[in-house]
């Protein structure tokens, strides 16, 4: 009573949407599904050219200022600047780049809005990020608060997520 109602279920998959995995994955799942179990994904792309997601909740064990990852002096920065935040598994396609979902475009500047209030970044670091962040005053656990880092992304083929929604696998 007296709560907002800020999500509802649905079949229709769209760009800021957010699909949860079906409670169990049957006997035909394959290896490269089941690492979707229990999977809560963002949904950041849904399109003709096909959808793209990241994992919400597949924390690692890795902040930012601890991974092993090579790193150009944009990530070496990013690194340094948001070195107590957490690495997330955002999906089984492993690209170079981290993502980041936050919700501070006047910092982050070079950010695509997925729905109002939510912002995807990816890989390039703005050059005066450092100094951005510095004028907010903020803690580096305010920052981990804000901004949220992803190593890989799910993705599906044209349709397909569409389908997989339809055959009850989210």
């Amino acid at each position: 009573r007296g709560m907002e109602l800020w999500a509802v279920p649905t079949t229709v998959v769209e760009k800021g949407s957010v699909v949860v995995a079906a409670s169990a994955l049957s006997s035909a799942a394959t290896l490269l599904q089941q690492h979707r179990q229990e999977a809560v994904i963002f949904i950041f792309q849904h399109d003709n050219s096909g959808t793209r997601g990241l994992i919400l909740n597949r924390p690692t064990s890795l902040t930012l200022g601890r991974t092993l990852i090579q790193s150009s002096s944009g990530e070496t920065n990013l690194r340094q600047l948001f070195s107590e935040n957490v690495l997330y598994m955002g999906g089984g396609e492993i690209g170079e780049s981290v993502f980041v979902l936050h919700s501070r475009p006047d910092l982050w500047t070079d950010s695509e809005e997925v729905i109002s209030g939510i912002y995807r970044a990816g890989g390039v670091v703005p050059e005066d990020l450092g100094a951005r962040l510095e004028s907010t005053g903020r803690t580096m656990s305010e920052r981990s608060e804000q901004f949220k880092f992803y190593c890989g992304q799910e993705s599906w083929g044209p349709g397909e997520l569409d389908l997989e929604v339809r055959d009850g696998l989210w």
